[in-house]
């Protein structure tokens, strides 16, 4: 379970609590969504959003770059944005926020060899870490 607590450790650090839970679920079910591009989309979302450096900092062995919360809502949309925060009772620059300081993790910890898994490994390590985060 190093992953989930990792992931965990980052934002509970924070203060969030409960609701960063629930947005790192947001996140895994995008993550794992194959037919609207996954983490692959995510990645050439960044990328397209002039955001390729940080996103390959993720992916790569090296330390992560950080992204502000307004780089996440101009990568991600607002409007996926605010569907996720709609979702969730909460305000878009919430989940920006929490996005921010989990997307990265969950990015490197899903690629620790430097590359995109194939979809069966990714399905399998989303669903072990959304079966341990307890909602």
């Amino acid at each position: 379970m190093g992953l989930l607590d990792s992931i965990l450790g980052k934002v509970v650090s924070g203060g969030g609590g409960g609701m960063d839970s629930q947005v790192i679920n947001a996140v895994i079910g995008m993550i794992g969504k194959q037919g609207s591009g996954g983490l692959s989309g995510i990645i050439d979302s960044l990328t397209k959003s002039g955001l390729g450096d940080i996103a390959s900092s993720w992916v790569s062995t090296g330390a992560n770059k950080a992204i502000a919360p307004d780089q996440i809502m101009k990568a991600l949309g607002n409007s996926h944005v605010s569907d996720i925060a709609s979702k969730l009772g909460i305000s878009p620059e919430t989940v920006s926020s929490t996005l921010a300081k989990v997307l990265p993790e969950v990015v490197d910890k899903l690629t620790p060899d430097g590359k995109l898994p194939t979809p069966d490994l990714l399905g399998q390590a989303l669903n072990l870490m959304k079966g341990n985060l307890k909602l």
